[in-house]
């Protein structure tokens, strides 16, 4: 089975109950699992990217997580920055902040490297340690919470 990185996090019962779903669900119950644990992520890196810069908080309102389209049958998500338009930047300007912010820069007249203030790194960094075991347990209750989603769709039918 080919999810999360190449492994379906080693845990043969979550792996059988996968199994068991049709495509479509089981898609939908590794995607939740996957939302479920990025969004403790998103909000620790709004809170780092806010204690960061202060000025209009556009860059910290403007994170959000999206899935991913699938493809080679791996499933994911990704937490993004807003677009130019949603954080007000000019279309003409050249660069994007938040990767400015993400990964440092040197100014253009005085060659001086300003630094990077990592905010979505350390956001996944500090999340890291445990990360298994939560996907593990955040998979078990998103298929249950499919099923019952499914279940309930039926009977409303009937």
């Amino acid at each position: 089975m080919a999810f999360v990185g190449g492994a379906l996090l080693g845990d043969a019962e979550l792996k059988r109950a996968l199994d068991s779903l049709p495509k479509t669900l089981r898609n939908q119950a590794i995607r939740l699992a996957l939302r479920q644990e990025a969004e403790p992520v998103r909000d620790l890196a709004k809170t780092l990217v806010s204690a960061q810069s202060t000025r209009t908080g556009r860059l910290a309102r403007s994170l959000k997580i999206r899935a991913r389209r699938q493809r080679r049958g791996i499933i994911g998500v990704n937490i993004l920055t807003g677009t130019r338009e949603e954080l007000g930047i000019p279309p003409n300007a050249t660069g994007y902040y938040p990767a400015a912010i993400e990964f440092g820069w040197r100014q253009a007249k005085s060659g001086r490297h300003i630094p990077q203030q990592s905010y979505m790194r350390a956001a996944l960094k500090s999340r890291e340690s445990g990360m298994l075991s939560r996907l593990q347990q955040a998979a078990r209750l998103a298929v249950e919470t499919v099923v019952a989603r499914k279940l309930k769709a039926l009977t409303k039918k009937l």
